[in-house]
């Protein structure tokens, strides 16, 4: 069988303002037929052409206009047009594009960090790190999970579930002090089938989930002190708040370092894992944000409407403002609570200069009184999505499926 790859083609009538879309199917390993169409735009009344691999009419395997902007006149098989003007401001991408302006930008998915220093999950009774434990005992449990998930896999394949997440609930014991500490752990489901390994996974929860990290630290340590809070609310938050006025340097030294920038937001976007990022960052680091991409290209892409949903927010933020807060609003019924960094750390590259943090944990009231409202967010109830499926592995017990109503619904230790 052959591998076959689709990628979109973004472009604009050669005359006028009318735009268009070719999903373009290129078989990989295979014969593809080199050509194009000649589309006839139904704004303008021109006819143009535009290239494309394997291009097809209407039946059959290969490249279709999308839409009814234009009118497929005809289609060229190893050959291209010379007779007509062609098609203008072309996006071609790929699926797998990294650059992260881009809506569809292939994600990376971020590695939890093992830190001996990070005291976020932590033994209860002596404060030990337990990061690496929980991965061991994640490593000595993957025929486990494989297994639960290759069954729930084919459920999925017969559409009898939709889930997007695997939590796996277990223990460990803790190497300083032996307590056994009950964890939960997630992953993203696979909708390619696949073997987990336990880099997949990302540490949320501990029983009695008591992080002690409140000080001064170098933004090195802030920016992975964060990370693993947005990991952590990406399966027990409904919505993640992101409160930051500035991204990294100033434009002048962000201009200068585009490298550095564009991994800082690669970094912060690929984070939003399951779109539940509501984001307030000050206005004109949209204006930084366009200039670091080069005007032309962002205004490619804002043109075909490809521009990433957290950028296109920020374009929406207010303009002054210096609070910096980061928070996961936690659905529990009547007692929904928030988790709540505040501190000095703007979202900035790694660096040994020094900020500080603070946790705290308050009602959803509380934090809509005194963060949200003086900073004109608005929030509703707390409720998870309704699409949210997750496969829960419990150690002792059969996995289930479940749409969770509250938090409790995605973690407990009964086992």
């Amino acid at each position: 069988m052959q591998n076959i790859v689709n990628r979109s083609i973004y472009f604009q009538c050669s005359s006028c303002t009318n735009k268009g879309e070719i999903d373009e199917v290129v078989f990989k390993g295979g014969i593809n037929d080199e050509g194009g169409f000649i589309l006839y735009c139904n704004q303008c009344n021109t006819t143009f052409f535009i290239e494309a691999q394997n291009p097809i009419h209407n039946i059959g395997v290969g490249s279709r206009i999308i839409g009814n902007n234009f009118t497929v006149k005809d289609i060229t098989d190893f050959s291209w047009s010379n007779n007509y003007p062609t098609a203008r401001e072309i996006i071609t991408t790929t699926g797998q594009d990294s650059n992260p302006i881009f809506k569809n930008a292939w994600q990376v998915n971020p590695i939890f960090s093992i830190n001996h220093n990070d005291k976020i999950f932590i033994c209860s009774e002596c404060k030990n790190n337990i990061e690496k434990e929980v991965f061991n005992d994640l490593e000595n449990n993957l025929d486990l999970i494989n297994n639960d998930y290759e069954g729930c896999f084919q459920a999925y394949m017969r559409d009898w579930y939709n889930p997007n997440i695997i939590s796996f609930n277990s223990s460990t014991n803790c190497s300083e002090c032996k307590r056994e500490i009950e964890y939960t752990a997630y992953s993203k489901f696979s909708t390619l089938e696949k073997r987990y390994s336990k880099e997949d996974f990302f540490i949320v929860d501990t029983q009695k989930f008591e992080p002690n990290i409140n000080g001064v630290y170098t933004r090195e340590q802030c920016k992975r002190i964060l990370e693993k809070f947005i990991l952590r609310w990406n399966l027990l938050a409904s919505n993640i708040i992101i409160v930051s006025p500035f991204i990294g340097f100033d434009k002048k030294l962000s201009i200068k370092n585009p490298d550095k920038f564009n991994e800082l937001l690669k970094w912060f976007l690929s984070l939003d894992t399951f779109k539940k990022f509501q984001i307030t960052i000050r206005k004109s680091e949209y204006g930084k944000i366009r200039e670091v991409f080069s005007k032309e290209t962002f205004k490619l892409y804002e043109g075909y409407n490809l521009l990433n949903e957290n950028i296109e927010k920020v374009n929406s933020s207010t303009t002054k403002f210096h609070a910096k807060f980061y928070a996961g609003i936690i659905p529990d019924g009547t007692n929904s609570y928030v988790e709540v960094l505040t501190g000095s750390y703007n979202l900035h590259p790694s660096s040994e200069s020094k900020e500080n943090l603070t946790f705290t944990q308050m009602s959803f009231q509380d934090f809509k009184r005194n963060y949200l409202d003086p900073m004109k967010i608005p929030m509703s109830e707390p409720c998870y999505s309704v699409s949210t499926e997750i496969l829960k592995i419990p150690i002792n017990e059969s996995e289930v499926v479940i749409k969770p109503k509250d938090v409790k619904d995605i973690v407990n230790y009964n086992f």
